[in-house]
């Protein structure tokens, strides 16, 4: 009782009150699914449904698959995410209605605008792996990670690094320190109201600043190098730059060219070093198509030859050992579009501004067809490969 003496009725009545208000804003965005009767599972205040992730992402996913079905809604702090995992929505998402309904991607809060998002999900899928994996990983990374920036920065900037034969190269040491950000401001600005703007104030940033300058002045002056060469070649630096220069008014400003680059250089170290990294693992623990592989390129490429465009592209089995590394282990085990607008798509209603996102990790696999979950070339028909890439 005499906890209650400590405050007049008037400060009670303004704290329960308060308190209400709290609890009502940090509940207010749940109704969103229940409204659709989309199933889904119970999201808490402020941090909705983020606790699954415990699991993982892909484990989460694929429980949610399994106890929901194919649609199923989920809230990344306060904000709904429809997870579609039907094959002919999919379809309409990403190819039928994407340049009309579903262009965009999700816009991140300005104060890691700087992270690609598929940087976050590949972080945690590294996690994933181990726990749905049994198999001991060995570093590729390491080694082809490197080759992997000198390739990007030389066909987008013009620019040689020499990241694989300088681990100290201050290109590919700002690359590794970029991408080791602060995974629990992350969470925090997804969870807490106004997070973001809260970060922004109090000058708290996800990547280190000092990294985020290097390759901001870095860009800078291959554009600056760009812009004084006049017979430079052709690369992805030099469309955007003409871009910007042909029209100024719908054309990119510096800013924009420069975040394009920096996302490049970042699908050059995480994207392809990923994707190389499950090929060469897939290799390694497949012996016969190792060797099958072996064979084909020795049938088909001249030793110590440049490698034509038209050579490579007959490779039939490379491509098949490819697009089955690529199904087994997707680069980005979740995709993400906005809609656009109010649209109905095979009965389901889509709320403009909904983000969608897509479990590819989900849609590649079958727990009751077990070939699914290994390497398994024999799922892949090459006539197939043009519906395949268009359906996942």
């Amino acid at each position: 009782a005499m906890f209650f003496t400590l405050f007049s009725a008037t400060t009670w009545t303004l704290l329960v009150l308060l308190f209400t208000l709290i609890l009502l804003y940090g509940l207010w965005p749940y109704r969103f699914f229940k409204k659709l009767g989309i199933p889904g599972p119970r999201p808490l205040p402020y941090i909705g449904t983020m606790l699954g992730i415990r699991k993982g992402i892909l484990g989460f996913d694929l429980e949610c698959h399994a106890k929901y079905g194919d649609i199923w809604g989920l809230y990344d702090g306060r904000t709904p995410l429809l997870m579609v995992a039907d094959p002919e929505i999919v379809k309409t998402v990403m190819v039928k209605e994407c340049y009309s309904v579903f262009t965009n991607r999700r816009v991140r809060s300005s104060s890691f605008y700087h992270i690609p998002n598929n940087v976050i999900w590949r972080r945690s899928m590294s996690v994933d792996h181990r726990g749905l994996i049994t198999l001991t990983f060995l570093p590729f990374t390491e080694f082809v990670a490197p080759y992997s920036l000198d390739t990007v920065t030389s066909a987008s900037f013009s620019v040689e690094t020499d990241s694989i034969n300088n681990q100290n190269d201050p290109v590919n040491v700002q690359v590794q320190k970029f991408l080791k950000f602060k995974m629990w401001l992350l969470l925090f600005i997804m969870a807490v109201p106004f997070g973001g703007r809260l970060a922004k104030f109090l000058n708290m940033e996800i990547t280190p600043k000092d990294s985020v300058d290097f390759f901001y002045n870095l860009l800078k002056k291959f554009k600056n190098q760009h812009h004084e060469d006049k017979s430079a070649r052709a690369d992805f630096l030099q469309v955007l730059i003409q871009n910007n220069l042909l029209c100024f008014f719908i054309g990119l400003t510096e800013h924009e060219i420069l975040s394009q680059a920096l996302v490049f250089i970042f699908g050059g170290y995480e994207t392809t070093s990923t994707t190389l990294t499950n090929i060469l693992y897939n290799l390694a623990t497949n012996p016969d198509a190792l060797q099958t592989l072996h064979k084909e390129i020795d049938a088909n490429l001249k030793e110590d030859a440049p490698i034509s465009y038209e050579e490579l592209t007959g490779l039939q089995y490379l491509d098949q050992v490819i697009l089955e590394s690529m199904r087994l282990f997707p680069t980005a085990p979740r995709l993400n579009r906005v809609c656009k607008r109010t649209v109905q798509v095979n009965g389901l209603t889509i709320p403009e501004g909904t983000t969608i996102r897509i479990p590819a990790w989900v849609l590649h696999k079958d727990p009751l067809k077990p070939g699914t979950l290994c390497f398994a070339l024999s799922l892949l028909d090459l006539s197939d490969d043009l519906s395949i890439i268009a359906s996942t």
